[in-house]
């Protein structure tokens, strides 16, 4: 056996997963030679000298891995669970690790089992916490029977819905150097979102042409439209998807949006389109697609994610968030999409579409070897709400982020790409939290009843004027967006881009940001 070191290691061997912070206990990787001859000469050399020295030699990596022609990595916790041991077992070879614990036996109607140093090893789910917690709990019938119906419905009308698609997208969108599209999701109860991305984007004159947005519901389509983006709708597959919006994650309007999630890449994956899938909760700084997902680093990639952040067994070991990626359209992504779509049941028993992706792209990537890269949280390009929501960032964004803002607020020199407002639970905090960023570019009379009425009326008197027989007047929302962002304090232990000292903490006790 040997050592070398982390760093030469990963880069030399890009995993794909966001990488920990090196530290005392986790700076090399150990290496084991199946055979004598897969061990370097140095090494051989060395073990024929000293045949009871079973001191590890530190090698570098192209020396420590000379002789191999096949490597097989195994990731693990190096700060986990202080009791685990691991076997190498002589097999034929399994690309999936069995956790045994010592635990009393398992009962499936519970999501927690209860461990006793006791009891003998019994096979555990590979999810299982160390406080017995099942982050993958089996699907009970009623998530089956509910999956199976959304599917059910959307075979029957897959070869229409494909059409429609396909057409929609040939007549309405504008892909990126002819290949490459930007595919959202949106329900009306989250479309005030939609609309300060889009403003946003405007604001900063980036181009939207390339965006189709899936609406869930035909008030949707009309906004969508009326801020010049493309949009589809079919009733087939969105007649039975709530239109108000989620009020917690995981709610039951979260859990049906997140299987309709799954369906709508899976739909344009289908079509051959090289595509970035974004939630609406997101600002772009830079355009994604030409600043970013097309630069030549991309190419070795079939699919790139955003970190989500929580580098916990929950999402592991990619950790991806599952509401901003890009996709290479091949045989490898589409498969991938297909078995998250399948999924489903998965999706409703976890309440999160992002534990199904984080599950079949392990599986996918070792299975048929499928290009997954997870950039990391590090690097700062495509922050999200774990950068907003940690205190230990906190320096980087009043050093960085926030100060290379433009006076104006409508630009951000600094490296990011792209804000995700993820980790956030509920539209509200999102909206405040984009107005304490500095970030929020939509008039806020423009969602109440009484502009939509007024929209209606003068949309009514015009076509009166042109003896037009259009009936149902429509609201022109484009007229929301603000030449320049609104900025409101609401706590003053988030970040915001100018001090809030005379406002109250989000949490109990929590310290002033500035």
């Amino acid at each position: 056996m040997a050592v070398t070191s982390k760093a030469g290691f990963t880069q030399a061997i890009d995993l794909g997963v966001p990488l920990d912070i090196m530290d005392q206990g986790s700076s090399h990787v150990l290496l084991l030679y199946g055979h004598r001859k897969t061990m370097p000469d140095a090494l051989k050399t060395k073990n024929d000298d000293n045949r009871h020295d079973f001191a590890i030699e530190e090698l570098d990596f192209h020396t420590a891995v000379s002789k191999c022609q096949s490597l097989s990595v195994y990731m693990m916790d190096h700060k986990g669970d202080i009791g685990a041991c691991h076997a190498l077992v002589p097999q034929m070879a399994s690309f999936h690790v069995q956790k045994w614990r010592r635990m009393l036996p398992r009962q499936l109607n519970r999501t927690t089992q209860r461990f006793a140093k006791s009891e003998p090893f019994r096979l555990s789910p590979r999810s299982m916490m160390d406080g017995g917690t099942e982050r993958y709990p089996v699907p009970k019938p009623f998530h089956r029977d509910l999956s199976f119906s959304i599917l059910r419905d959307y075979f029957v009308a897959q070869n229409a819905v494909l059409k429609a698609l396909k057409e929609t997208i040939q007549q309405h969108v504008l892909p990126y150097k002819g290949r490459s599209i930007i595919v959202m999701m949106c329900n009306h109860g989250q479309s005030d979102l939609l609309a300060n991305f889009v403003c946003s984007a405007r604001a900063r004159k980036l181009d939207t042409s390339a965006i189709l947005v899936f609406c869930t519901d035909l008030e949707t389509v009309q906004l969508a439209q009326s801020l010049g983006l493309a949009t589809f709708y079919h009733e087939a597959i969105f007649e039975s998807v709530p239109a108000k919006a989620s009020v917690l994650l995981g709610d039951a309007t979260y859990d049906r949006m997140m299987i309709t999630k799954a369906l709508c890449v899976q739909l344009v994956a289908s079509l051959g389109y090289d595509f970035l899938f974004q939630d609406v909760d997101i600002v772009w700084f830079k355009h994604p697609l030409r600043d970013y997902f097309h630069l030549p680093w991309s190419q070795d990639y079939d699919i790139i994610f955003q970190d989500d952040g929580q580098h916990t067994e929950k999402f592991g070991p990619f950790h991806a968030n599952s509401g901003f990626y890009f996709a290479r359209a091949n045989a490898l992504t589409l498969a991938f999409f297909d078995a998250v779509l399948f999924s489903g049941d998965m999706i409703l028993s976890t309440s999160s579409q992002q534990q199904a992706v984080a599950a079949v792209l392990a599986e996918h990537v070792s299975l048929y070897g499928l290009r997954a890269k997870v950039i990391e949280r590090t690097t700062w390009e495509l922050p999200t709400g774990w950068h907003f929501h940690r205190a230990v960032n906190y320096p980087y964004m009043k050093q960085t982020f926030l100060p290379n803002k433009d006076k104006d607020l409508n630009k951000n020199n600094s490296s990011a790409v792209i804000f995700h407002m993820s980790w956030t639970s509920g539209k509200l905090d999102k909206i405040k939290y984009f107005l304490q960023l500095g970030e929020w570019f939509v008039n806020d009379t423009c969602f109440n009843a009484t502009f939509t009425k007024q929209q209606q009326q003068q949309q009514r008197k015009q076509q009166q004027r042109q003896n037009s027989n259009t009936t149902k007047a429509k609201v022109n929302y484009s007229a929301c967006c603000l030449p320049k962002a609104e900025y409101k304090c609401f706590f003053s232990d988030k970040p915001s881009l100018r001090p809030c000292p005379k406002y109250t903490p989000k949490k109990d006790g929590g310290q002033s940001f500035w």
